[in-house]
């Protein structure tokens, strides 16, 4: 993160610890080597995070719609 903070905009610590203990855990799973395969791998963590998200919140909408 120390490289580029021109492109980091405003970050919160919460989501900076969030990065952090994601890459601790990638770090882990890769047992400690930096390749793309692992930034990839990354990127799809969070597009999962995402997608899943952005599905539970349509879901919530879908079941206040029905109630009314």
């Amino acid at each position: 993160m120390e490289k580029f903070p021109e492109n980091l905009g405003a970050m919160s610590d919460e989501q900076g610890e969030r990065f952090h203990q994601d890459m601790r855990q990638i770090e882990e799973r890769y047992q400690g080597r930096w390749d793309a395969v692992m930034m990839a791998d990354y990127c799809w963590s969070l597009k999962r995070d995402n997608t899943a998200a952005a599905h539970t919140r349509n879901r919530r909408n879908a079941d206040l719609c029905r109630e009314f």
